[in-house]
């Protein structure tokens, strides 16, 4: 897929990193992708155009309130991926 987008696009417009809103985490192979698309296209373009969407994550009332309680809401998730992208890929903490 990388080498298509590659050869045939040229360039990544943008990079959509979807996660499971129940259990979002960037584990080893989820790096293991983002590596794969720096290498090839960059550092600065992936990060540049990186959107990290969440996936089976509710918006019923009681599901927010959950959330709110057990502190796990939109702020605390970005903050969590904001911080394990750092530690990978410090040289681009600006950019994340």
């Amino acid at each position: 897929m990388v080498s298509y987008i590659k050869s045939d696009l040229g360039k990544l417009d943008y990079l959509a990193l979807t996660l499971n809103g129940q259990e979002p985490r960037i584990d080893f192979k989820t790096l293991q992708i983002i590596d794969i698309f720096c290498d090839t296209f960059g550092e600065s373009q992936v990060f540049g155009h990186l959107c990290i969407l969440y996936s089976r994550w509710s918006h019923q009332k009681h599901e927010i309130r959950k959330r709110k309680m057990a502190k796990l809401d939109e702020q605390v998730r970005k903050d969590e991926i904001r911080a394990k992208l750092i530690e990978k890929f410090p040289q681009r903490s600006a950019e994340i």
